[in-house]
């Protein structure tokens, strides 16, 4: 069994190139001042065009990329965001309507009214995003995963409500 794991790595090994070089996107890179984690000369030499080693067009253990303008995330992304985002309230205050449920977020009370969840939610979004948007442009990419999470609480919001419907009582 040592001897095929052995062989198996070996075959590894010797099934990848390895490339001495440098990638377009490397000097792009460079280019626009990220260089890290490359020492000063190699990238001096890289940009200045003296490097010893071969630019690397393309292969399979590096890809090429391309740098593009992000488009920004549709109007109906942002509406659907915004919408799931009014259903986790009026999911989570309709569930709240029953004496034997109670809110699971720490930030806010056991019973919460809905301004404190909106205030909540207005303050997160309101301070996380701008900063998102000043790093990069805020894509349906980047909303979706907060979309999906949400949509899921939404779920889950509505089973608890149907549970506390039949088995508690009302506040």
């Amino acid at each position: 069994m040592r001897l095929l794991n052995k062989l198996i790595i070996g075959l590894l090994f010797l099934s990848f190139p390895v490339y001495a070089g440098y990638t377009d996107i490397q000097r792009v890179m460079f280019e626009a001042g990220h260089t890290a984690p490359y020492n000063d000369e190699y990238v001096q030499r890289v940009i200045v065009g003296q490097a010893k080693i071969m630019p690397i067009q393309s292969s399979l253990i590096f890809p090429e990329f391309k740098i593009t303008e992000e488009e920004p995330a549709s109007l109906a992304t942002w509406t659907i965001f915004f919408l799931v985002q009014a259903a986790d309230i009026w999911s989570t205050k309709k569930a709240l309507a029953y004496d034997c449920v109670y809110e699971m977020n720490p930030l806010l009370p056991r019973v919460p009214e809905i301004h404190e969840m909106v205030f909540l939610k207005t303050a997160i979004f309101g301070s996380i995003l701008p900063e998102i948007q000043k790093r990069q442009t805020i894509t349906n990419e980047i909303l979706m995963p907060t979309l999906m999470l949400t949509s899921v609480v939404v779920h889950n919001n509505i089973k608890v409500h149907k549970k506390a419907k039949k088995h508690c009582n009302k506040r």
